[in-house]
């Protein structure tokens, strides 16, 4: 989404006769309103309304009306700094600066609205998409000779996919785009949220904005994010703009290519795979946020990036097994009693010992947890590396980097760990998103099969 900047006048709600002048500036990473008055102060008294909580004031709304005349509803306001001087000194005019982390343009609530229906575009979903409607007409072999070449445009194409209590729709279209010097062809790609029951953007956000989000960032290979949003009701068929708070952009060379992608729609079963996707994406929230971090972030050490694959795959084993255990509980009780009670009293080390008994005794080490994880994934992870020599380094270096005991470990091969780490989790990602292991051997194939962190045996067949 681009910054924005609008000026106008604002007033709280349930004042709209109080007004003030001033310039909101909306940035991917926040919103910024800069107003010349203090809303809740009436000025021609010089008394001021006692100091109350944003929320209690304004309900966190703000209202206004640009110098366009465009309606602008401000959501979850907040007062970040107040120069409210003395009125009848002269000393100086009255200011407020808000923070809010998002704008409604085309209409104004006086609480957070809902809406039935959401559009929504991302950057990279044409280049995902890759099919054009702009094709070029072959001529006849009698007509090679012409110098004119003509094109033509395909109609849109609509793919419609069930979700759980919504109907999501991929809009691929073909358009024109003018200036002073030239007209081109281009496409686009949009989706549509159609919901059987209305949610704010709060609840679309968490509920579809984001699955859909990680979806597309994992199939590309690159950082995604939303380029436009529109909320749609039943009272304005037109729709209401949404400028929301981003994560960071990521830097341009990280946009999406055709040399990134994992894998497009037409190489999977995308109904299935996204209805896939939304049925189990929820189960490894913190495996996905420590996954996209990286994908969405270029900037980290190569041991930060390095750790948090490992933290990834880890917290992945809590989600998929979330109650194992290596003993009973009731026997390794009995077991840790006697192993402190054989301690003595006046060891430094007694308490230690206990804690961690009681805290990871009866759990599996960090390379069990990867072998239980990986599990089902053997005969295509193997197609890459060998697993029990990958296994003791990740394990090695994951052990040393934790715990700080500084081990020699060179650049490349943390490297190498660390990129066998995230083919591992782009696997587990790949049978979330409900591709079969045969085909994830082949997105995999595709992606990795020249790198030079693999072993890969293009003779080699993946394994029944």
């Amino acid at each position: 989404m681009d910054s924005k900047t609008f000026k106008g006048e604002w007033w709280a709600p349930d004042d709209p006769e109080e007004r003030v002048a001033g310039i909101i500036e909306y940035m991917p990473s926040g919103g910024n309103a800069e107003l010349f008055g203090v809303l809740g102060t009436d000025l021609e008294l010089g008394r001021d309304i006692p100091e109350r909580p944003i929320d209690d004031l304004h309900q966190g709304i703000l209202h206004g009306e640009t110098t366009d005349a465009e309606l602008i509803t401000i959501a979850d306001a907040v007062v970040a700094e107040e120069n409210n001087p003395d009125v009848l000194s002269d000393a100086g005019i009255s200011t407020t600066r808000y923070q809010f982390s998002r704008i409604y343009i085309g209409e104004h609530f006086d609480t957070e609205p809902a809406f039935s229906q959401f559009s929504v575009s991302f950057d990279g979903l044409a280049e995902w998409f890759g099919a054009s409607r702009v094709e070029m007409e072959v001529p006849d072999e009698e007509d090679l000779d012409e110098v004119n070449l003509k094109f033509y445009v395909k109609e849109h194409k609509e793919i419609n996919i069930d979700l759980q209590s919504a109907q999501l729709t991929f809009f691929i279209s073909p358009g024109v785009s003018s200036s002073s010097q030239e007209t081109t062809l281009t496409e686009s790609v949009s989706m549509n949220i159609c919901l059987d029951a209305e949610l704010t953007f709060k609840e679309f956000r968490n509920e579809y904005l984001q699955p859909l989000q990680r979806y597309i960032a994992l199939a590309t290979g690159a950082p995604v994010q939303p380029t436009s949003i529109t909320g749609i009701d039943s009272s304005n068929v037109q729709g209401v703009s949404i400028l929301t708070n981003i994560p960071e952009f990521a830097p341009g060379d990280r946009s999406v290519s055709p040399v990134g992608i994992l894998f497009k729609p037409d190489e999977v079963n995308l109904e299935q795979s996204i209805q896939h996707w939304f049925a189990n994406e929820s189960s490894a929230e913190y495996m996905f946020n420590s996954y996209f971090g990286i994908i969405y972030n270029s900037q980290l050490y190569l041991e930060h990036e390095f750790l948090s694959l490992a933290v990834a795959l880890e917290s992945y084993f809590g989600h998929k097994f979330p109650d194992y255990e290596l003993m009973d509980s009731g026997e390794y009780r009995d077991l840790r009693e006697g192993i402190v009670d054989g301690i003595p009293d006046d060891a430094d080390a007694k308490d230690r010992i206990e804690n961690l008994l009681i805290s990871i005794g009866n759990l599996p080490s960090f390379s069990n947890k990867l072998e239980l994880v990986i599990d089902e994934f053997h005969q295509v992870i193997e197609l890459f590396i060998d697993w029990d020599s990958t296994l003791s380094q990740v394990t090695d270096i994951r052990h040393d980097l934790a715990h700080g005991l500084g081990r020699d470990y060179t650049s490349k091969q943390v490297a190498i760990a660390r990129y066998r780490l995230q083919l591992i989790i782009e696997c587990i990602l790949l049978d979330i998103a409900g591709i079969e292991n045969e085909h994830k051997a082949k997105i995999l194939i595709q992606k990795y099969q020249d790198a030079d962190f693999v072993d890969f045996d293009p003779d080699r067949p993946p394994q029944e």
